[in-house]
């Protein structure tokens, strides 16, 4: 998913960098300062304090990689339920322990639905 729409949306420790202009969802955020983001185990409940998501919200740890700058990346499945939602991923980007930013792309919690 092509981000079009560039913000910037101070929220405390964190800045919403990107939403996408389809679903107006958060789609980049980046850790202000010395303030880390979530760690790796519990990016799910981060995701559901942080940004309202919905309490069936879950994200699976899918691969890592690293880079040459330093930089690791490690990638989350969402799954609603125990249903795994095609290309929603989220990217969390960290460097000597500490998550810097994250992004990617998420369902949103109306398109579920109850009816699931």
């Amino acid at each position: 998913s092509l981000f079009l729409l560039s913000v910037s949306a101070e929220s405390g420790p964190f800045t919403i960098s990107y939403l996408n202009p389809k679903t107006g969802l958060t789609a980049s955020i980046r850790f202000n300062g010395a303030v880390s983001g979530p760690s790796l185990e519990n990016t799910s409940q981060w995701f559901k304090s942080n940004l309202n998501a919905n309490a069936d919200f879950q994200l699976k740890y899918n691969r890592m990689n690293s880079d040459k700058s330093g930089m690791t990346h490690y990638r989350y499945d969402q799954y609603f339920k125990s249903y795994k939602i095609e290309g929603a991923e989220i990217i969390l980007h960290t460097k000597n322990n500490q998550t810097i930013s994250l992004n990617g792309v998420t369902a949103a919690n109306k398109a579920l639905g109850s009816n699931f």
